[in-house]
């Protein structure tokens, strides 16, 4: 299943990106709280630059990742996502993306 696929691909990338930051001697050296509220607050930018080094298919038309209709089933589903959060975060990405796309 696409769909799949990009979740599981995406899970990949975001996981890679915490690890990396993790690893940098600046990062480990704050409190675990710290961390965590950066990474809150900075996972779309580690998101899409993995992503973009990665060469992943981002753009907003053709990605099912920007799609909030492509989640909503997923979200009814699993019961796990809020979908006024999911909204949010992918209006978090999509901003996210054009911004990048702005300097590029």
């Amino acid at each position: 299943n696409f769909q799949e696929t990009i979740y599981e691909t995406s899970a990949r990338l975001l996981f890679m990106a915490v690890k990396w930051a993790k690893n940098l001697p600046s990062f480990a050296s704050l409190t675990f709280r710290d961390q965590v509220i950066l990474l809150e607050e900075s996972w779309a930018e580690l998101f899409l630059l993995n992503a973009i080094q990665w060469c992943m298919p981002i753009e907003t038309s053709a990605c099912t990742l920007f799609s909030l209709n492509e989640h909503c089933s997923s979200v009814n589903n699993s019961g796990i996502f809020k979908p006024g959060q999911l909204a949010q975060d992918l209006r978090v990405l999509n901003d996210t993306l054009c911004r990048f796309k702005s300097v590029m």
